[in-house]
């Protein structure tokens, strides 16, 4: 998998989902990508999964403003262009702000 790309993107959430638990989170984000029709990487085996990590979770009644995650891509895709098809995909209160 020699050509593929890490992205570093950093997100906000809302007073609206600070009580929404970091696995739904995590999954609402997978949802919000898959959507978007971006060429998402997965784990191999039985169950895969989107490789997606998340610098640290959200206590549960907390809101978060740059907090990290990075997604890996198995095809290159410019960081802009990564934000503008994800930001429309989200739900209210969870927000992309940049890619790297």
């Amino acid at each position: 998998m020699s050509s593929a790309q890490r992205l570093r993107f950093t997100f906000s959430t809302s007073d609206s989902l600070k009580y929404v638990g970091h696995l739904d989170l995590v999954r609402t984000w997978e949802r919000a990508l898959r959507r978007a029709g971006l060429p998402l990487a997965y784990s191999e085996g039985f169950n895969p999964q989107a490789r997606l990590q998340f610098a640290s979770a959200l206590p549960v009644g907390a809101t978060g403003r740059q907090e990290l995650a990075d997604v890996i891509l198995t095809e290159p895709m410019d960081p802009d262009d990564f934000v503008r098809r994800v930001r429309p995909q989200l739900p209210t209160g969870l927000s992309i702000l940049a890619a790297v």
